[in-house]
């Protein structure tokens, strides 16, 4: 039902996803340099969310196309939060000048 974008997506998006996805833009705002266009920080919040998107629900996916991290440790894990941290701070720095 989530896939198909059904009710039960509204209900997660509702209860959890808005939340932490408005507390991103925020965080993406105080980053960003002063006078930092909306569209830009929507943007980068919408490529940070795909990407921990891709993490956790693409699971399968990423299980299928690398099958040797079908059995992904928390130092793995940790190496993809860094990952996706490194490109952010790179977009991010790219809009600063």
């Amino acid at each position: 039902d989530v896939a198909d974008g059904g009710p039960a997506l509204d209900r997660l998006i509702t209860l959890s996803v808005r939340r932490v996805y408005e507390a991103l833009k925020a965080i993406l705002r105080d980053l960003l340099p002063p006078g930092a266009e909306e569209d830009q920080v929507r943007a980068l919040a919408y490529a940070v969310n795909a990407q921990i998107h891709m993490l956790h629900v693409g699971r399968a996916f990423h299980q299928r196309l690398e099958p040797q991290l079908s059995d992904r440790t928390e130092a793995d894990l940790d190496r993809i939060a860094q990952e996706i941290h490194t490109v952010v701070m790179s977009s991010i720095r790219g809009a600063s000048t």
